[in-house]
C-alpha cells in the first residue's frame, strides 16, 4: 500500500532500475476497488537479491519518499 498514488508513480524510474536487478521483467497493478493498494510482479527474480535490496537504508528512504506503507509483503510463485 500506498499513501500517495501519484506520489508513489513519480518513484517508477527508481523502483524500475531497483527490480531489474533482481528480476526480468515486471508489471505493476493497481486495486480497483483501493486506487492506493499497488501489486508488483516480477518476473525470474533473485529472492536473495531482493531480500538484500528490501533491507538496505537507501532502499528504506526512497520507499519512505515514495509513500510506501509498511510492511512490504513478498510472495513467491507456487507451481500448480
Amino acid at each position: 500500500k500506498v499513501r500517495d498514488f501519484d506520489t508513489w508513480m513519480k518513484g517508477h524510474p527508481e523502483r524500475k532500475a531497483a527490480i531489474e536487478q533482481v528480476g526480468s521483467s515486471f508489471r505493476t497493478f493497481r486495486d480497483a476497488e483501493d486506487p492506493n493498494s499497488i501489486v508488483i510482479v516480477a518476473e525470474d527474480v533473485d529472492m536473495d537479491k531482493i531480500g538484500a535490496i528490501m533491507n538496505d537504508p537507501e532502499v528504506q528512504a526512497q520507499m519512505d519518499k515514495h509513500t510506501v506503507i509498511q510492511p512490504v509483503l513478498l510472495s513467491v510463485e507456487v507451481d500448480v
